[in-house]
């Protein structure tokens, strides 16, 4: 009878399905132990280090019996801690920081927190620093008087709305220049808010920006190309370059 061996080679007599004649051949079975009810089981010598118990029963009432883990704990307070990403708890951790970074001191700023009023140290490139943290930074309103751009509640009046229009409209024709509103209110009060053509004062009128250039004839939009008008005489003049503050000066 002809087969074949372990190799692969064609070899006379023999059964090729034998155990170690077998390409499947394992070692064959081995006693073992369980380790629930101790009693001895048959398993693979490539299972003898994995397979643990006799039977699903005693897998199962196995694994009950295995020790849980034990509880993450502070490595100073010895407090339970939520997961092992951390080592100490806050206040541990606090003090442990402050005794890493005690050179900070020497080398950092003092400044005080605007929520809490708590003092903090911080780097110097940091001096501008306003918070102590995230935490007093989301409770401060940053709202009314408190916010940063408070410019005195300008932004609500009459005025200075008309004079974000007009700025947004001069800004389109591209003819360079810029003022402030604050500027042009103390411009107003220089000439003690008269018109200097009619010579009419305000609340009886209302001044308007007046280019002694126009825009159309390019002219910038400097505070130095305007003069206070009332709505009348500014549209009387037209594109015409007149100068009041000349005739006023004279005057």
């Amino acid at each position: 009878m002809i087969t074949r061996n372990n190799k692969g080679q064609f070899v006379k007599g023999g059964n090729a399905n034998t155990k170690e004649n077998s390409p499947n051949w394992k070692g064959g079975l081995v006693d073992k132990k369980c380790s629930k009810c101790e009693k001895i089981f048959h398993t693979y010598i490539s299972q003898i280090n994995i397979r643990k118990f006799c039977s699903p029963f005693c897998s199962q009432q196995g694994r009950l019996l295995v020790p849980k883990k034990q509880p993450y704990l502070c490595l100073d307070c010895k407090k339970q801690l939520a997961n092992r990403t951390i080592m100490r708890c806050w206040e541990c951790y606090k003090k442990f920081n402050h005794g890493l970074n005690h050179h900070l001191k020497k080398e950092s700023i003092v400044l005080t927190c605007k929520q809490c009023e708590k003092r903090f140290f911080v780097w110097p490139c940091r001096k501008n620093a306003i918070f102590c943290s995230n935490s007093c930074k989301g409770k401060y309103n940053f709202s009314g008087k408190k916010h940063h751009q408070w410019k005195g509640g300008i932004s609500t009046t009459r005025e200075y709305a008309s004079f974000l229009t007009s700025k947004r409209r001069i800004k389109k024709k591209n003819n360079g220049g810029f003022h402030t509103f604050q500027e042009w209110e103390k411009l107003k009060k220089i000439y003690n808010y008269m018109c200097l053509c009619c010579n009419r004062y305000e609340p009886e009128i209302t001044l308007a920006k007046d280019h002694i250039i126009p825009i159309s004839k390019k002219g910038t939009d400097y505070i130095e190309n305007l003069q206070p008008l009332c709505k009348s005489c500014n549209s009387k003049k037209y594109i015409d370059i007149i100068d009041f503050r000349k005739i006023y000066a004279t005057n």
